[in-house]
């Protein structure tokens, strides 16, 4: 049994005095709270220009929102900067994580420590977690993943004069130092989740219309990844995708289910360790693109994942609103 909530607009054009907010990233904190974030696009939707790093909070699993907060703005008028690509991670020791780009070119990363309220200082990373001769770095999005020895893993993808596609960086918590792990020669915006043998699972979005999603697979937190490969099976429009993991096994991974344009945004499960899915719900049938997914409760037969995907309704100009929705997956 699968039951959708209806969904409700947590981004709109206009809100804030932005035209226009794309790039969910939605993060579960336990008790019903939610981060919404998004990349807050001010003069225009262009992927570069005045964009601020927003989020929204619900109290309720998503039934209510709060306002809107600036997490990282750094424009004004003279001086454009794009603060994008949120990659955020719910840490066990009740910390938010939240990686993001400089104008493509530069990594770094603020923290919350009181649920999304207030956010440290922006902490450079570039140095660390790219290579110097990169003319493009993107971090996720929309995630993180924090592994079982506390380590955080970023996905992430990049551009060089030798190099081109998916990569992850890694946090040591225990030095606090960061470290670029192994490059792929495929894949662009990725997220990785923790399968239940101890594996990490990046899934990839692919540089080809026919080739359906990439997924690669590491046995290391990514420093090593076996042979990527393809799921056509699984069509991909050359979009971003999320992909998640319950407690209990299921995979989850979120995409615009078409090989033709950017529509239709699907929820997809595996119970088997990704060698199988099978569609569970289409909550936008229209023009649809980016998503993002976050599990929020995970018990043995009932299972919730909240879902903040990027919709474009009819006759809009443009991706005008971020919806969110929650599913119920119950195996009978």
């Amino acid at each position: 049994m699968r039951r959708w909530a209806a969904g409700v607009a947590v981004y709109g054009a206009g809100m804030g005095g932005y035209s226009c907010f794309r790039i969910p990233a939605l993060v579960a904190l336990g008790d019903g709270r939610l981060l919404a974030f998004a990349e807050a696009r001010k003069l225009s939707c262009s992927d570069h220009g005045w964009v601020d790093l927003v989020v929204r909070s619900s109290p309720d699993s998503g039934i209510s929102w709060g306002g809107i907060q600036r997490v990282v703005s750094e424009s004004q008028e003279g001086r454009l900067v794009t603060d994008g690509n949120p990659a955020p991670v719910a840490l066990r020791n009740g910390s938010v994580l939240l990686p993001y780009c400089r104008d493509n070119r530069q990594v770094f990363v603020v923290r919350s420590d009181d649920g999304g309220q207030s956010w440290t200082g922006p902490q450079n990373i570039t140095d660390e977690s790219t290579d110097p001769s990169w003319s493009w770095v993107a971090t996720g999005p929309p995630g993180s993943i924090e592994l079982p020895n506390g380590d955080v893993v970023v996905p992430g993808d990049h551009r060089g004069p030798s190099s081109e596609g998916s990569h992850t960086l890694r946090l040591d918590r225990a030095s606090g130092r960061w470290r670029l792990q192994q490059l792929l020669d495929v894949g662009n915006e990725c997220q990785a989740a923790l399968l239940s043998n101890g594996s990490t699972l990046l899934a990839m979005r692919p540089t080809s219309k026919t080739s359906g999603r990439l997924f690669a697979l590491s046995d290391d937190g990514g420093a090593t990844f076996g042979r990527p490969t393809n799921r056509p099976s699984l069509r991909d429009p050359e979009c971003e995708g999320s992909l998640v993991a319950a407690p209990s096994g299921q995979l989850y991974l979120s995409n615009a289910d078409s090989s033709e344009s950017r529509a239709n945004v699907t929820v997809h499960v595996s119970r088997d360790g990704a060698a199988s899915w099978q569609a569970l719900h289409t909550p936008w049938s229209g023009p649809s693109a980016y998503s993002s997914l976050a599990v929020l409760r995970a018990g043995t037969h009932d299972r919730s994942v909240g879902l903040l995907w990027e919709a474009w309704p009819h006759g809009a100009p443009s991706y005008s609103a971020i919806h969110f929705t929650t599913l119920v997956d119950a195996e009978q």
